[in-house]
């Protein structure tokens, strides 16, 4: 499938969002969520930008009364953590451009993702942070690839 970044190269199986009742009030309950990823590595500069768009996307999809039906969390991953795009700030959360912030939210030590004092709880569980892991090796291997064609 290919959409706006490009063509999608993962698909997470559909797993339940109820770590918190956040979201509750205005997407109801039974939340659930999938991670996407795409072939293209992207800059770390385009966050800002990317999740402009998907403010933009989550505005389109929204019921009459303005209460967004998705919740759409940009990020990327590198070797050493995953970032999300934010529009909240927080003393942990450098100020990228435009509204935009940065939220650290996963570090890679000894192996393995971990959470740190502020990762929100469903980005904390297993399943997450293993798809994340798995994610990781798949972009280590785009790496590669890429050196290998220069």
């Amino acid at each position: 499938m290919v959409c706006q970044w490009g063509a999608i190269d993962f698909v997470s199986e559909t797993c339940g969002f109820d770590y918190t009742d956040y979201y509750e009030k205005e997407l109801g309950s039974s939340l659930w969520r999938k991670i996407i990823s795409f072939e293209a590595l992207i800059s770390p500069e385009l966050l800002s930008s990317i999740k402009h768009l998907t403010n933009e996307i989550e505005a389109s999809l929204s019921s009459e009364d303005k209460r967004r039906m998705v919740n759409i969390d940009p990020g990327y991953i590198n070797a050493y953590h995953l970032i999300l795009g934010t529009t909240k700030p927080a003393p942990h959360r450098p100020y990228l451009q435009s509204g935009i912030y940065s939220d650290l939210t996963l570090l890679y030590q000894e192996k393995s993702f971990g959470p740190l004092a502020w990762t929100y709880p469903d980005y904390r569980s297993e399943k997450i942070i293993d798809i994340i892991g798995f994610l990781r090796k798949k972009y280590l291997f785009q790496l590669k690839l890429q050196v290998k064609k220069r």
